[in-house]
């Protein structure tokens, strides 16, 4: 089960075959943006249910998934909108073509994705990319309109991990930078700044505010009627940012424990 952020006209030219379709905004868990089975959802419908896979996707099972079945012959056309997860499985022996052209969403997107953040000043070490990554987000989700995102970073962030990370066969490199205070039963993953990264910090927030204001109208102005792409999208961003502060290892505990 996949999507595709392109349009997919879908020939069956000889055989049967049957799809699942399920629009954007279904949890099907896809794998995190930074792995290598991007836009892959982890779930194997075909698997039967068990205890064990309703723990791991509780969003899946049981039942809490609806899709389009579709059944295709010779001659049949089917068209797949952008983002819209499907699954595909032959019926009897086949013969199909699938034509993938681009779509408006690839192209406004990534015209969000393009936009220069100014990072520059923070590029010495990864504590300082961190927390430039960390104070762009917050103001990023705070200049978005509500119909595309109204949680909190951490609300945001947590939701991101439980969806792409915490459900991987794999566990995570701890954030070296997380410090834990068991008295206080608190954590941080930024130590006291010195005199030089409060100033720095201080003299790039206005850049950054502006910056994420004209983030956020690129993507309000994104045209869908689905907003759950944006979603999507935010989510990818989100990794991406991280991945370039911390590093593809550290990049899911810091989602996880940083991101608040």
């Amino acid at each position: 089960t996949h999507y595709d952020t392109q349009h997919n006209v879908f020939v069956q030219v000889q055989g049967t075959k049957r799809f699942l379709l399920f629009p954007p905004g279904t949890e099907l868990y896809s794998y995190p943006n930074v792995h290598r089975c991007y836009r892959q959802s982890q779930v194997h419908l075909e698997e039967p249910r068990t205890t064990a896979l309703t723990a791991r996707f509780p969003l899946v099972y049981p039942g809490a998934v609806t899709a389009y079945e579709v059944v295709l012959g010779p001659g049949d056309i089917l068209y797949i909108p952008p983002f819209w997860q499907h699954r595909v499985e032959s019926v009897r022996l086949s013969l199909s073509l699938s034509i993938l052209s681009p779509s408006y969403l690839e192209a406004a997107l990534a015209e969000v994705y393009w936009e220069n953040v100014p990072f520059g000043a923070f590029q010495a070490t990864r504590d300082l990319r961190a927390r430039a990554v960390h104070m762009y987000l917050t103001l990023l989700l705070s200049h978005l309109p509500s119909n595309v995102v109204s949680t909190s970073l951490a609300e945001f962030s947590q939701q991101l991990y439980a969806t792409r990370f915490a459900s991987l066969d794999m566990r995570h490199n701890k954030y070296p930078g997380l410090i834990t205070d068991k008295a206080k039963g608190s954590s941080s993953c930024f130590p006291p700044p010195d005199g030089n990264t409060t100033a720095l910090v201080e003299e790039s927030r206005e850049k950054m505010a502006s910056t994420a204001h004209k983030v956020a109208a690129l993507l309000g102005a994104v045209k869908t009627s689905n907003a759950a792409v944006k979603v999507i999208f935010l989510r990818d961003y989100f990794e991406q940012l991280v991945r370039w502060a911390v590093g593809p290892d550290y990049t899911a505990a810091f989602i996880a424990d940083c991101l608040k």
